[in-house]
């Protein structure tokens, strides 16, 4: 039985009014049983009743202790038990490996070597029944309804030589967010060069709604900084738009992110809630599938699954910031210290993964709120190559400096920890595919090619969540699964290529560089062109489909073998089917269309089913 109200609740904690209270929703009480979760460590499962105890001592509010258990378990990729369940049926699985094939087979003496596949195997499973039906719409935070307790904020612009339309659509939104105007400011920094024929445009447009400006808008604070040079790339940028920043909140931007009006109304209340939170980062959107370009399509339905289950993770294992469309404490970040940072003497290019490290070294988490967001997707290989390159040495470079240090290991929680060792081993694996595919080939290893059949299990399992779940703007039953196909198996064979050159790249000391992904018009480009870009993705495809077909004919012996070598052969094909499907895509549309019609707002619906 709980103690009588005014037993448990401390002065200072009380809402202060009923006109100040937060919406007491669905949203807002799983926020309270998340935390209660996250600050109770010693709790073992979930304890209804003291998570029920715990809310109405430190936030005033009563939930019935049958309503935390309901909402937990309606949402319970929050409790530890499913990731205890993956690791139970993945061990569980190596040992029937090791006892079918008795302790003399390569199973039974390498099968410790599947335990990594097995392990995104099950947990594909999980997340994907839970996508299949889950809606985030009831978890939408409510927008605020006390102005005067909101905290002031700042949007934070990086950009380089972008195209103004792109640049003058995420000012705008920026600029259109519905909040007190004495409480927000917006921060541009740019290092375009200034022969860019576009950055006058851009630095008179923001200049124009600062102070003495034409369009100046009276409360908002609005500033452009920039600098010459490219040194430090984007962090150096964010980092000089610290100098400049006056708000107590910061939400950080790209060029080309869109965010809904009420964003920072919703968003902005969970900072007082929680005072351990670091960052809330948003539900973010692909908004330019729906253009000319085939590869665009491919990865905005691979990328709508890759944020999902990002923010499902937030909810109990670790949490990612993208870089973008996500709020910020601005003390957090002044404490974490410059966002340039150095690793062998090399600015680390994914910052943003970094700063997921150190907040929590810090003693701050990040969380994720189902408030979409948008953002684009790279049009071309080119730019696709070069996006991926940057998250794969970034991540081995974070990795190396933060990870490998024992005092900052024991700052995350066990599910935490887990987490980000999943995320640094499906990197490092799924890098390794390419190689498993030719190193089966030439050496006939069945273990091998049984390595590389475990790689695409979890991708088989998200491309038909896929085809069942979205409706890609009602798109025919055929055409979708094709358009799934393309994102989970096709594609899939050149990110995995991609990621492989990355870890060569890292292991041989190979300066990354920062490629910003364009946002322009690009112009065609001949299939010649595509074929010197791509000669070596080529030939692995081409060597693959034909050794296979080779191998097929003179050396099949059993079922068995035969599906493994032709499974290799698969690989080899969709490798050939991503340079002539992806070869040629670049954005082409104009840009005043590509403006108007790919912002967030309105725009999930082209992923979900009309009701």
């Amino acid at each position: 039985m709980l103690p009588a109200e005014n037993e448990l609740l401390e002065p200072n904690k009380m809402i202060a009014s009923q006109q100040e209270s937060p919406i007491v929703d669905e949203s807002y009480k799983l926020f309270l049983i998340n935390k209660a979760i996250r600050n109770r460590k010693s709790w073992r499962g979930t304890d209804c009743s003291a998570i029920s105890e715990y809310i109405l001592l430190n936030n005033g509010i009563y939930i019935d202790p049958n309503e935390c258990c309901d909402i937990a378990n309606r949402y319970s990729f929050l409790i530890k038990k499913s990731s205890m369940l993956e690791i139970a049926f993945s061990l569980a699985t190596m040992f029937l490996i090791i006892y079918v094939g008795d302790g003399g087979s390569f199973f039974g003496y390498y099968s410790i070597i599947f335990l990594p596949f097995v392990f995104n195997f099950y947990s594909a499973i999980a997340v994907n029944i839970k996508i299949l039906f889950f809606s985030p719409a009831p978890l939408v935070p409510s927008a605020s309804r006390c102005e005067s307790s909101l905290m002031s904020t700042a949007i934070v612009i990086a950009s380089r030589n972008e195209p103004f339309l792109v640049a003058q659509m995420t000012f705008d939104s920026a600029l259109a967010l519905s909040f007190p105007a004495n409480k927000k400011e917006i921060i541009v920094v740019d290092n375009s060069d200034i022969s860019f024929p576009q950055y006058n445009l851009w630095k008179e447009y923001v200049e124009s709604f600062a102070d003495n400006g034409s369009k100046k808008i009276d409360g908002v604070r609005v500033v452009f900084i920039h600098r010459d040079g490219t040194e430090g790339f984007k962090p150096r940028n964010l980092d000089l738009a610290m100098d400049a920043v006056t708000a107590e909140l910061l939400l950080y931007l790209d060029v080309d992110s869109t965010v809904l009006p009420d964003t920072l109304l919703r968003i902005a209340p969970m900072f007082k809630w929680d005072e351990k939170i670091g960052f809330v980062q948003l539900y973010t959107l692909p908004t330019n599938a729906n253009g000319k370009s085939p590869l665009a399509f491919a990865q905005s339905v691979r990328n709508y699954f890759l944020r999902l289950e990002m923010v499902f993770l937030t909810h109990a294992s670790h949490s990612l910031f993208y870089g973008h469309n996500a709020i910020w404490r601005a003390d957090v970040v002044r404490a974490l210290g410059n966002c340039l940072e150095y690793h062998r003497n090399e600015v680390v290019v994914t910052e943003d993964l970094s700063m997921s490290f150190r907040a929590r070294f810090h003693g701050h988490y990040g969380v994720g709120a189902w408030l979409e967001s948008g953002e684009w997707v790279p049009e071309s290989m080119r730019e696709t190559e070069a996006m991926w390159l940057r998250w794969t040495v970034g991540t081995y470079q974070v990795y190396a400096k933060h990870f490998t240090q024992l005092k900052n290991l024991t700052m995350f929680t066990k599910l935490e920890l887990l987490g980000w060792i999943q995320n640094v081993g499906y990197s490092i694996n799924y890098g390794l595919v390419p190689l498993y595919v030719v190193l089966g080939l030439l050496l006939n290893s069945t273990l091998l090619m049984w390595m590389v059949v475990m790689s695409l299990l979890p991708e088989v399992i998200q491309a038909l969540c896929a085809f069942y779940k979205l409706s890609l703007g009602e798109m025919k039953a055929f055409k979708k699964f094709c358009k799934c196909y393309a994102a989970f198996f096709i594609l899939s064979t050149f990110v995995n290529w991609v990621r492989c050159i990355g870890l060569l790249c890292y292991l041989a000391g190979v300066k990354q560089g920062w490629t910003p992904t364009g946002k322009s018009s690009e112009s065609e480009i001949s299939f010649i062109r595509v074929i010197k870009e791509r000669y070596g993705f080529l030939l692995l495809g081409v060597g693959c489909f034909s050794y296979s077909i080779i191998l097929l004919i003179n050396e099949t012996t059993s079922f068995w073998n035969f599906f493994l070598i032709s499974m290799m052969g698969f690989y080899g094909l969709n490798s050939l089917l991503c340079v002539y499907l992806f070869g040629k895509a670049r954005m082409h549309d104009e840009l005043r269309d590509v403006v108007a019609h790919r912002q967030i707002g309105g725009f999930s619906d082209f992923y979900l089913k009309s009701k």
